[in-house]
């Protein structure tokens, strides 16, 4: 909303400090979320069952789930300039290859072809919102969001 607002505000040069602070907080949180899943894995699984093969499983998965911490942290920092100059569609495109082509692609590869089993569905959640990250930041790196010219068309 921030980035949108200083968009909106004729002051885009402002979008990198809000994209700056909101990565840092983002990354923050995810650095403190890291260090619990890497020290903690058991103990936060036993929290909700103590099955030995639960806990073997959640603990595995908490560990890969690290990079999707680092993952989202970058897709939904990055998507702010996206959103903030009204480009839903490379919003929608983003999230998709995320949430659908990516990890889709991945679950396949991983569980099936390479034979990883679960642990494939793991690391293909957890990478997933790396490539919709990838997305997002092309487009505020290469500066084209300060381009972008977002149309209404119709009646209200």
């Amino acid at each position: 909303a921030m980035a949108g607002q200083n968009v909106g505000a004729g002051k885009p040069d402002r979008v990198k400090s809000v994209l700056h602070w909101t990565l840092l907080i983002n990354l923050g949180f995810a650095a403190l979320s890291a260090v619990a899943f890497l020290v903690f894995p058991e103990w936060l699984v036993r929290i909700f069952d103590n099955s030995p093969d639960v806990v073997k499983y959640c603990s595995d998965f908490l560990r890969i789930h690290i990079l999707f911490c680092l993952g989202i942290s970058l897709i939904t920092t990055y998507n702010a300039p996206v959103l903030g100059v009204g480009n839903s569609i490379l919003s929608t495109v983003g999230f998709l290859t995320d949430g659908v082509v990516a990890r889709l692609v991945m679950c396949v590869l991983f569980s099936i072809v390479l034979d990883f089993g679960l642990y494939g569905l793991f690391w293909a959640n957890a990478l997933g919102p790396l490539f919709g990250s990838a997305i997002f930041m092309v487009y505020y790196y290469s500066g084209a969001w300060r381009r972008y010219k977002h149309t209404i068309s119709g009646d209200p």
